[in-house]
Formats: structure tokens, C-alpha cells, sequence
């Protein structure tokens, strides 16, 4: 059975009710334009209301779009719905069985270890050490710190279920990255 993990940070919710709210203005908008006598000037207004119905729809759908998945055998993330140039995760499969290690850092590049063009905060990751000395990424920014922990908890499960010797929890590999960024910070 697939276990599936939503974003739960408040700048989802905060930013999905802002977009919301435009989107109900917009409609009213729309509506009293075609109740109102037709102006010239209303044509532009128009216009604005329409890109912002199609904006908002896209942000929604883009905030709510990430979702991690822990298949039987791997865990699964989506290709996140965002242009080449601003995409952060990419479409990820992860098999339990090749996991070594996991450790939670901060980037600046995407999933795939690429710089993100258009200038991006620090990304929060999951990264996979695999047993071919290749790592895989899954973008964790909005998860909170009880959700990522509870996210490697399952992980490290279905790691231990297929025959392998995992060590650490999830709430040691989020103390160790905790405790590095802390150290990087100066704090």
C-alpha cells in the first residue's frame, strides 16, 4: 500500500488563501464588467483579472502539486509543474533496497544537482546515498520538521523491512542536520 505525504506549511496555506481571495475579486470583477456598460478602460481591467485567475490557478496547483510517495518497493516523488528554469524536483524513484544512507542538507541547486537559473533561496533535501555511489534528492522545503521526521521514520522501515542494516532514525538524521546548519551558521 502507498503511503503519500502532502506539504504542511503555513506559507502554503497562507499563500493558497491569498490567491484564493484574488481569484473570488477577480470573478467579481468579471462579472460586474459584463453587468456594467461596457467602458474602453474596462477592457485593460479585464484583461488583469483574466492573467490573474490563470496565475493564481497555476500557483495553486504548482504549491499542492508535491507530494512524496512510499511505494512498496521505492519512494516516488512527481516532476514538480514549473517551467525548466525554475524546476526544483524532478521526477525521483528511489528503491528502498539501494538506500545506504540518508542525510537532510540545504542547496541551492535543483533535485538533480543543477543550478536553478533564476536566483532561488536554500532548498531544503532528502539526500540518498546509493549503493552505485550515486545520491538522489527530494525537496523538503515545506514539510515541517514532525512530517520530514516522520517521512524518514517510514522510509528507514520499508529500508529495514527489505533485509538491510539501518542505523540511525529520523529524528537523529534531522538532529545531525540541525546541528550542522548550525554550525554553518556561526550560531
Amino acid at each position: 500500500m502507498n503511503k503519500k505525504f502532502y506539504q504542511d506549511s503555513p506559507l502554503i496555506f497562507i499563500v493558497s488563501l491569498f490567491f484564493f481571495l484574488c481569484f473570488c475579486g477577480s470573478i467579481y470583477l468579471i462579472i460586474d464588467f459584463f453587468i456594467s456598460s461596457f467602458k474602453i478602460e474596462d477592457l485593460f481591467v479585464l484583461l488583469v483579472v483574466v492573467f490573474a485567475i490563470f496565475f493564481t490557478i497555476r500557483t495553486i496547483i504548482s504549491l499542492n502539486s508535491h507530494i512524496i510517495i512510499l511505494k512498496e518497493n521505492e519512494v516516488f516523488v512527481k516532476e514538480q509543474l514549473m517551467n525548466k528554469h525554475q524546476k526544483v524536483q524532478y521526477e525521483t524513484h528511489v528503491p528502498y533496497k539501494d538506500i545506504v544512507d540518508m542525510e537532510i542538507t540545504i542547496s541551492t541547486k535543483n533535485s538533480q544537482g543543477k543550478p536553478i537559473k533564476y536566483g532561488v533561496a536554500p532548498i531544503k533535501y532528502i539526500i540518498f546515498h546509493l549503493k552505485d555511489n550515486n545520491q538522489s534528492a527530494i525537496f523538503i522545503n515545506h514539510f515541517s520538521k514532525r512530517k520530514t521526521i516522520k517521512i524518514l521514520d517510514h522510509i528507514i522501515e520499508k529500508i529495514k523491512s527489505s533485509n538491510q542494516n539501518f542505523n540511525k532514525t529520523g529524528q537523529e538524521i534531522y538532529n545531525d542536520f540541525m546541528i550542522t546548519n548550525t554550525k554553518k551558521a556561526g550560531r
